[in-house]
């Protein structure tokens, strides 16, 4: 921010039907993008990190007994498909299709650039 300054103009109200903790799980480190509902297909190893990015109130359902299914909104971003990256397959994009398939092309992007530097 530049040139920052106090004003005597009112604040606007927080409205009603705004829940911050929502809005925050939405969001990966400050990249807003398109909100979108998916799903994510998770080791049970990982619910500690699903439950500190999108709550205790977060959508899950057993899979079988080594993985569980997670359900949430979420703004889209390079930082959301970079988050879910760091799990080295830990967690996967289950849908929807075209969220799936933006994953898939970054991937096959960033294997071609790190092919074409050898």
């Amino acid at each position: 921010m530049v040139k920052v300054e106090i004003t005597e103009e009112k604040a606007r109200p927080k409205p009603r039907d705004l829940k911050i903790s929502s809005y925050f799980s939405q969001i990966f480190s400050m990249f807003e993008g398109e909100e979108c509902e998916i799903e994510l297909l998770c080791e049970n190893d990982t619910m500690k990190y699903i439950i500190e990015r999108f709550g205790e109130g977060v959508r899950t359902e057993r899979v079988d007994d080594d993985h569980f299914s997670a359900t949430a909104t979420v703004a889209l971003s390079r930082m959301f498909y970079g988050w879910v990256f760091q799990f080295g397959g830990k967690i996967k994009l289950l849908s929807p299709d075209n969220v799936v398939d933006e994953y898939n092309k970054m991937l096959d992007d960033a294997r071609r650039q790190q092919n074409s530097k050898i």
